[in-house]
This record gives C-alpha cells, structure tokens and sequence, in this order.
C-alpha cells in the first residue's frame, strides 16, 4: 500500500500540516513516534525549574537515535514519542508577528487562542499577563481523527530513500518494517529532521555544517518591598524587549501557588514564609537572549550529529538593561543571576536549505516537505503558534523542497 500524504511527527508543526491537508481535502496518514520502555534511563535534563524525571526516556533514547554528540556539558533535548516537544514547552503563544499570508485569524479561531493581555502603561517594554493555552495535542488529534478519518501509525522512521523505479519514498522504521508514501512531510524535530533528510541524501550532507540558531538562558531572582509595589493583578508575566528581538522571558511572583505549580520545593516554601515577614516580595525570572553567531554549529558526520557550542555567557548589557527596567515597573532591588547549561530554551531553529546545492536539484523534491523549525528563516521568542502557522503555510500552498529552493 502506498500512502499519498505522511507526515512525519505528532509534534506542533505537525499540527499545521494536518490543519493544511484537511483545508486542502486530501487524504493523509500520521507517523506518531514510539519509544521502548526502560527503567534503566537517566534524566539527562538538569534545570531547576522542570522536573524532567517522567520525561527521561523520550529525551534519552531520542539524543541516542539522533546520535547527538555535543563538545560540552549541555542541555540539548530531543523528543521521541507523540506529541514532541509540545510535552515540554509551548503554552505560551506568542501572535505578535507580520502576517503576510492572512492566516493568523483563522489559526486562532479554530484553535481557541486566547491573546496575552498586554499591560499598554509600561513603554520601556512589552509586559503581558502570561496566560497559558489549553491545548492539548493529544486531545487535537483524537478529535481531529475522529471527524476526519485519518490513520495515525505508532512507529519511529530511522531512515528514508527514494526508490526511483517506483517514483517513492521507502521509509524505515525502528522495527524493520517498509512504509511506502508518495509526498512526506518532515515535522518531528529539528534534530530528527536532519538526521532522516541526512539518511535520503547522505552525499549532499556528509561533512557539511549548519548554524544552530537558540538563545542563551539565565534565571534571576530579585526582591522588592510590598510597600513601594502598586496592586499586582497577576502571578505570572511574559515580556518582551521594546524591539522584541534583543531579550524576553518569564517571570513569576514566589506564593504558594506558584510553588505547587512548578514543583519548587522545601526551600521556596522556606524563602517565601521569611521575606513575607519581612513584607518582601520575591520574583522569579527567566531571561532569554541571542547567541552570537557561530556559538553553535552543527557537524553532519557519519554517525553523529555534532554541535559544537560555546557556554552560556552573561551578557552584561542585556542583563544590566533587564535590571534598569525592573527597577523602575517593580521598584525592584537586589539581582542575582544564574547562567543555565548551553541548549536550556529548548527552541532551535536553522536553515537547513543551505546544505542543498541549488543547481543539482532531484526531482523528488516536489515531494518532499520541511515544516518544523529546521527550515526557519527568523526566529521568535515564543515560537509555538508561529510555528503552527508556518506549517500551514507551506502545505497550503504546497511549498515543497523543490519550490523553496526556487
């Protein structure tokens, strides 16, 4: 049997591209991701905020299957099982970019997306109360594939060719088993991505090096009198730089429910019943900026992919501004700052048609289709609904391999 439409993860760009091929009316199949259970993996994660225990085995044996090889002590993550990464970020939506193609309004109406309200006093920079989504991408697609009949299949590919003779692509999965489809659409993950668009055209990518593009992430904790703070009406804020490119984060006021939320521990409770004796507020952070450019790079070998990264460092110009700002919103005093292990924010994006030589270009190409953040050409804090968007996008418009290379 030859599949017409596959796509390939079950992550938020895959989303997309189920949300495109319904639009499009064209019937279609979905490759899950499946992962083996074992005890014996170890939580490879280390960031205080998350509890990344019941997550270890789909980071750890997707690292293993990517044969992801990084120079230093890192935080790198990949994911193997349904959902991708949507496990482990993405409930903030962040819909304040150019739309150019006129799909943001459709996208949030069918997928219920509630906008961040944005606190219009602060001109320094842009605050939001942190509103979460409730989607659920398990939930998605069981609704989706009850209306829509479309077949979803528990498996892993490992590695894809071309069969010339059959004009189609033979996909091998974790289990040695041959599924046979006509257009795929690539959306599981930068890291998986690479590594199957490596296995259909291994002499293209052989030796080759890509940039990684990411942020570095530190946390911050700072304090502030309850006596010198206006009314808070929120627990939990995003923000973003005025330009919207040099920094954002997240930052959260320590109270109970915040520390129930995020799992924080004894010692915040701790922290939290002192300073509220003292009529102290304390605020919790995360600070996302750009790496420089060639501080990440990726090294397509034979048998591993290997990046090559330089340490998180602080940048004292964005820190000192995030400082200044505070200062003035929360009359905020006492900073401490904490670097995070290199690959912390989690979102990766690179321009993987740089690889491809434009004057030899196979025809198999209309075929084929990149639509998670391997192929992104500008990168957003808080890329999940763009991320969405750009999915759609290309499937829509059926902007294959061939096409963006053109």
């Amino acid at each position: 049997m030859i599949i017409e439409n596959l796509i390939i993860g079950s992550g938020f760009s895959s989303l997309g591209a189920i949300f495109g091929l319904l639009k499009k009316k064209k019937k279609f199949s979905l490759i899950t991701g499946r992962i083996k259970k074992n005890n014996n993996e170890k939580n490879i994660i280390k960031l205080q905020s998350r509890n990344f225990e019941k997550y270890k085995n789909n980071i750890s044996q997707a690292i293993k299957k990517n044969t992801i090889d990084v120079n230093i002590k890192n935080n790198f993550v990949s994911y193997l099982g349904f959902g991708g990464l949507s496990n482990l970020w993405g409930k903030i939506f962040n819909t304040d970019f150019k739309d150019t193609y006129s799909l943001k309004k459709e996208l949030i109406e069918q997928l219920n997306i509630k906008n961040c309200s944005k606190f219009e006093e602060y001109k320094k920079i842009h605050l939001y109360k942190a509103i979460e989504q409730n989607i659920n991408i398990k939930k998605i697609f069981s609704d989706l594939k009850r209306k829509n009949n479309f077949k979803t299949i528990n498996a892993t590919v490992i590695k894809i060719k071309f069969n010339r003779l059959n004009n189609n692509f033979e996909l091998l999965t974790q289990n040695n088993k041959i599924i046979t489809a006509k257009n795929i659409y690539l959306a599981c993950g930068i890291f998986s991505t690479i590594k199957l668009l490596k296995s259909l055209d291994e002499k293209k990518f052989l030796n080759k090096k890509i940039q990684l593009n990411h942020s570095n992430m530190c946390y911050c904790i700072f304090f502030s009198l309850k006596s010198s703070l206006k009314k808070i009406i929120n627990d939990e804020f995003i923000y973003l730089s005025r330009d919207k490119k040099k920094f954002a984060g997240r930052i959260l006021i320590l109270n109970k429910k915040m520390i129930h939320k995020y799992n924080l521990g004894t010692i915040a409770h701790v922290l939290l019943n002192i300073t509220n004796f003292f009529r102290i507020r304390i605020f919790l952070c995360s600070i996302l900026y750009k790496r420089q450019k060639k501080s990440s790079i990726i090294y397509i070998r034979k048998n591993a992919l290997k990046i090559q990264a330089d340490k998180t460092y602080k940048d004292f110009f964005i820190l000192n501004k995030f400082k200044n700002i505070f200062k003035e919103i929360f009359d905020a005093r006492i900073f401490i700052f904490k670097k995070t292990l290199v690959g912390s924010d989690f979102h990766y994006t690179t321009d993987i048609l740089k690889i491809y030589n434009k004057k030899k270009i196979n025809s198999y190409y209309k075929n084929l289709f990149i639509l998670d953040s391997s192929y992104s050409m500008k990168s957003l804090y808080f890329p999940t609904f763009k991320m969405i968007h750009d999915s759609y996008h290309r499937v829509i418009n059926n902007l294959s391999v061939f096409k963006l290379l053109n």
